[in-house]
């Protein structure tokens, strides 16, 4: 019932973020490590796919670099972004040991490590604020936005300036999106919860992920239309992130996770969450621009008139 219920959460969310969007469910023989990674790899390697979300995580370990080339567009394909959900446990360890360690698939350089808020609108829908979803030192009980300096991981050359919590590993989520179930979404699974009764409500980064990928298809759809080709995520959306101007993201500087979120990057939120009329069109390679043309036509004073129009370029 759980993995129905996230198959729907999934295709759902990243279906509200981008409607027209093609979305293809793979699904795993078993929850393995081995099978996941099989569907993931199946995914990158079906034609059309431009972002692929994974919201499964477990502790990172030692050897897990020999798996990052899976999360790598393969040779003859168009660019393929991957985003894993970084856990709904805060800093701490998937097994409930109480020691502070991140997931993975969500720390390899090559992903797109998505974290969670708390979200408040108003009576209308409205956005109010944001704070890092969490519960401080019991997030693993009670909740919280995966995060944290990886153990085994080098930074990667986009997090260099940016990210001040360490000067030489990997640090994790990337961005973030709203995650806490008492600030969740509807979702809609007759099979799970009846015909009656289909309606509940869900959160998770297993809810932040997808949308993010749908918020992804969205920008490398832009991309094709302004005639480039949808990011690579190694190589393009994760440094482009990170070289994005501060004002693209709603900075969210309270919440705990096991860390405390702060100004700027943070162990809870990443860079924050995307302010979407912003972001996408920068990611997407429309730059908006001012040119002056100067008109020469008499007018009644015999002066020159000059017109001043934006457009994009």
């Amino acid at each position: 019932g759980t993995w129905d219920v996230e198959e729907s959460l999934d295709v759902e969310w990243a279906h509200v973020m981008a409607p027209n969007a093609s979305i293809i469910l793979f699904e795993a023989k078993s929850t393995t490590f081995g099978n996941l990674l099989t569907a993931v790899k199946t995914a990158r390697s079906t034609s059309g796919v431009c972002a692929v979300s994974m919201s499964w995580s477990g502790d990172e370990a030692s050897g897990d670099s020999i798996y990052n080339s899976d999360f790598t567009t393969l040779s003859g394909h168009t660019g393929v972004t991957f985003l894993a959900a970084t856990g709904d446990h805060g800093s701490y360890s998937n097994t409930g040991s109480g020691s502070q360690i991140v997931g993975y698939p969500a720390s390899s350089p090559n992903v797109v490590a998505v974290g969670g808020t708390t979200l408040t609108t108003d009576a209308n829908g409205n956005y109010l604020l944001e704070s890092g979803w969490g519960n401080g030192t019991d997030s693993y009980s009670l909740g919280g936005s995966g995060g944290g300096i990886t153990k085994y991981t080098s930074q990667p050359a986009y997090q260099n300036g940016v990210v001040t919590q360490s000067a030489t590993q990997r640090c994790t989520p990337d961005v973030s999106l709203d995650a806490d179930p008492n600030s969740g979404v509807p979702i809609y699974d007759s099979y799970d919860f009846g015909s009656s009764t289909p309606w509940a409500q869900y959160g998770g980064t297993s809810l932040a992920t997808p949308m993010w990928a749908g918020i992804m298809a969205v920008i490398d759809q832009g991309r094709v239309q302004h005639g480039l080709q949808p990011l690579d995520g190694a190589t393009g959306t994760l440094p482009m992130l990170y070289a994005l101007s501060a004002n693209d993201f709603h900075d969210i500087i309270s919440g705990n996770n096991g860390y405390a979120a702060g100004s700027g990057y943070d162990l809870v939120t990443g860079r924050g969450t995307p302010i979407i009329n912003l972001l996408a069109p920068n990611m997407a390679g429309y730059a908006t621009t001012t040119t002056t043309l100067v008109a020469n036509y008499p007018t009644t004073s015999n002066t020159t008139q000059a017109l001043s129009f934006t457009a994009a370029v």
